[in-house]
């Protein structure tokens, strides 16, 4: 009888092991959010106020400063995705090694493609190659989710890098690969309406809206609103279909 009794101290351990890491990781997602509406917001809507709040005084220490607000734009949804670097780093663990360098290596790759993706944003006016290296940061954050779907134990958080593979990663990467195209295609044709078009304002539209879709959708996916929509919103849900209900 004593044999089970001395089992229980190690699924206690590995029980409330679980525990702490599924708060780490609820505790990173909710720091990773509020971080990401700080960045949109400040980014976003705050750009004629750089100068006034001193932040462009700021970024010319670094040799560029942020005056037009497509690229104020662009700059907060690369260093929003900057921020899942370390909410990957802090949140996922491994049983395999192998799989822990793998991902480890693909993070590397991700902020290195995101500084590069924001000095060429800063500091070049070279469109294609700026979506060039905007589709490796794409690429790399699919890359890690499908590693991250392959190596973990098979339960909730496999699924959902798995449909953040599919559903946030794939079509992102193949919408840069549509603006590479028009990039290549607009190179070719070097008419004058060509030249009027700015190329620059539109491709950073579409580059944050790109990566702040990406990003959301990833954000949704981890919170699990897809398959168990928000309390709110059930209370609601189950409200309005006992009202229906006839007497």
């Amino acid at each position: 009888m004593s044999a089970p009794t001395a089992k229980h101290p190690v699924k206690n351990t590995k029980a409330e092991d679980r525990q702490r890491a599924e708060r780490r990781r609820k505790l990173a997602l909710n720091a990773m959010i509020l971080s990401g509406l700080l960045v949109i917001f400040t980014f976003g809507f705050c750009t004629a106020r750089f100068d006034a709040w001193k932040i462009n005084a700021l970024f010319g220490y670094f040799g560029f400063t942020v005056d037009h607000h497509w690229k104020s734009w662009e700059l907060g949804a690369l260093l929003w995705t900057f921020i899942f670097v370390f909410y990957y780093f802090l949140t996922v663990e491994f049983n395999v090694q192998k799989h822990k360098v793998m991902v480890r290596l693909s993070l590397i790759c991700l902020g290195a493609s995101t500084l590069v993706a924001a000095a060429s944003l800063l500091y070049l006016n070279r469109p294609l190659l700026h979506v060039l290296s905007v589709t490796v940061v794409g690429a790399t954050l699919m890359v890690t989710d499908g590693l991250l779907a392959r190596g973990l134990r098979p339960g909730r958080e496999k699924k959902e890098y798995r449909d953040s593979f599919w559903i946030a990663g794939v079509p992102t990467v193949f919408a840069y690969l549509v603006l590479v195209v028009y990039l290549v295609s607009g190179t070719l044709y070097q008419g004058q309406a060509q030249k009027d078009e700015a190329p620059e304002i539109f491709m950073s539209g579409a580059i944050s809206f790109q990566l702040l879709a990406s990003n959301i959708v990833f954000v949704i996916l981890q919170k699990g609103w897809l398959r168990h929509p928000p309390k709110k919103l059930k209370t609601a849900r189950n409200s309005k279909a006992k009202s229906e209900v006839p007497a």
